[in-house]
């Protein structure tokens, strides 16, 4: 007998790497998101949907960088969202969803 067998969650064609790898910033630390783990990366865009509409390719007020990369020094309250890498042929990567959370404050 031949069963179909169905599989959820295939392995993206690009991974949205986060860096610093970490769970928590503070307001005004530095950020950067990248398109890794294409053969080729030409094509290849961070599309997001925030709290600002944007046309740019990154975010307004971030860095773009090869790899595909956005960055910024300076992470606002607005830049919270979620974030993709998308191709030119509508291939999508993991998602990156960034919150705030206004009941941490920095230590001076």
């Amino acid at each position: 007998h031949l069963f179909l067998i169905c599989v959820s969650g295939l392995s993206p064609p690009a991974s949205l790497v986060i860096r610093p790898n970490r769970t928590q910033l503070f307001e005004s630390e530095s950020l950067s998101l990248s398109c890794e783990g294409l053969d080729n990366s030409t094509g290849w865009r961070l599309r997001w949907e925030t709290m600002r509409e944007e046309t740019s390719d990154c975010p307004n007020g971030w860095r773009s960088e090869a790899g595909p990369t956005c960055s910024t020094s300076n992470l606002q309250i607005w830049n919270r969202g979620v974030y993709w890498c998308e191709s030119q042929s509508g291939q999508h990567s993991n998602a990156v969803n960034i919150t705030m959370n206004s009941k941490y404050e920095r230590k001076t």
